[in-house]
């Protein structure tokens, strides 16, 4: 995937902004954009998508901030990895966090993943010192650790980002009114967590394609 943000400022129309997400084929294929309050009236706008991510992105800052100068922001942009091709690790090589695609494959964060993957190689990269052995095997149960911890949870974001993308604007409106007419948000109660999503993902998916009860 590819993402692209910027920070804006939009003065005293910015001061009580929620945080919002934008979804659509016209405004981030294949994902998501967001608008996230940072406080003074200033303003996070981002997206990330499977194109390139710019024609969208200058259309969402005229969305938030009509009249906006694109120059006046600092753009920022950066590829996000979805998923581990391969191994991890190789003879005295061991990759961790964005670099191994250790991302959360629903929103595309690699913050919490990159730094549970940094404790797991650590611990691993220890035990081969002392032991003098730096092999693809030695270092191969940092493979086995992440697998284990979060592997599932990559897995069920990638398959789950990949069927909403397929959908079209129309389907996505129908998912929604779908989702509100069941409250579907009630109906995730304990399978919330901010960092791990699959329990939340699987109880949407049930949620929103189970058949209707009858009357």
């Amino acid at each position: 995937m590819r993402a692209i943000q910027a920070d804006i400022s939009l003065g005293k129309d910015g001061t009580s902004n929620p945080t919002e997400v934008y979804v659509g084929r016209s405004v981030a294929p294949g994902a998501f954009g967001w608008k996230i309050p940072l406080g003074l009236g200033r303003v996070r706008v981002g997206l990330m998508c499977a194109e390139d991510p710019r024609p969208y992105f200058s259309e969402l800052l005229q969305k938030v901030a009509p009249g906006l100068d694109r120059g006046e922001a600092k753009v920022r942009e950066k590829a996000i990895g979805q998923m581990p091709v391969g191994n991890c690790v190789a003879e005295r090589i061991v990759a961790i966090g964005e670099a191994a695609a250790h991302v959360k494959t629903s929103t595309g964060g690699g913050i919490y993943f990159g730094l549970l993957s940094a404790e797991m190689a650590t611990d691993v990269i220890l035990r081969a010192f002392r032991k003098g052995d730096f092999s693809a095997h030695t270092l191969g149960e940092f493979e086995r650790f992440w697998r284990a911890a979060f592997g599932l949870e990559l897995w069920t974001g990638y398959l789950a980002r990949k069927l909403a993308a397929r959908l079209s604007d129309s389907l996505i409106e129908k998912a929604f009114d779908r989702a509100k007419g069941i409250d579907l948000l009630s109906r995730l109660n304990g399978n919330l967590s901010f960092d791990w999503h699959h329990k939340a993902i699987l109880a949407s998916i049930r949620g929103l394609f189970a058949p209707a009860a009858s009357a």
